[in-house]
C-alpha cells in the first residue's frame, strides 16, 4: 500500500515571511482560540530558524479570501530541531496563541511565517499539507479536485459566551 502526502510548498524565500499561503476559516459561533495544529512537510533539509502563525483579518472587498490586517501571532515559535531532525519527513506541529476572542461567521486568514527561511527549491523545501482526499474542514471544497481542498488546520478552542 502506497500513502500520498500532497502539499503547498515553500519556494520561495519570500513565502514565509508574507501572506501567499494562507487558510481561511471561520467559527459557527464565538471562540477563543487556544492553538492550532498542523501538518508540515519537509522535503530535503530546508534551512529556518523558527515558525510561527500569524492571524490575518479577511479582505470582503476582494472576490477571493485575502489576508488584510494582522490579528494576532503566536506566542510559541517552534524550531527546526523541533520540528524534525531528518531529511523528508511529516510532522505535526502547534501554535499556541494568548486566548484571542474570534467573532461567529468572519472569516479569518491563518498564515505560518519562518524566521530564516531560504534556500527553498524542488529538492528542499517545506509545505503545509493539503486535507486531501480526507478535508476536515470543507466549507467552498469541491470534491475531486485537489486545488479546492484546504490545508490542514485543527483548531483548539472554547467556546465564548458572550454576555
Amino acid at each position: 500500500m502506497t500513502w500520498s502526502v500532497y502539499g503547498k510548498p515553500y519556494a520561495a524565500d519570500s513565502d514565509l515571511t508574507d501572506t501567499s499561503i494562507f487558510q481561511p476559516l471561520k467559527f459557527d459561533y464565538p471562540v477563543v482560540l487556544k492553538a492550532v495544529r498542523v501538518w508540515l512537510i519537509v522535503m530535503g533539509s530546508p534551512t529556518f530558524t523558527s515558525l510561527s502563525m500569524k492571524i490575518y483579518t479577511d479582505d470582503a472587498e476582494q472576490a477571493t479570501r485575502t489576508p488584510n490586517v494582522l490579528l494576532h501571532t503566536s506566542t510559541n515559535s517552534p524550531t527546526k530541531a523541533e520540528l524534525i531532525t531528518l531529511n523528508h519527513g511529516i510532522k505535526e506541529t502547534y501554535f499556541e496563541f494568548s486566548n484571542p476572542n474570534l467573532a461567529a461567521e468572519t472569516y479569518y486568514n491563518f498564515v505560518i511565517n519562518a524566521s530564516g527561511y531560504s534556500g527553498a527549491s524542488d529538492s528542499s523545501h517545506l509545505a503545509w499539507r493539503i486535507d486531501w482526499p480526507d478535508p476536515i474542514y470543507t466549507d467552498g471544497v469541491t470534491e475531486g479536485s485537489i486545488a479546492t481542498y484546504p490545508l490542514s488546520i485543527y483548531p483548539i478552542f472554547a467556546r465564548f459566551n458572550e454576555a
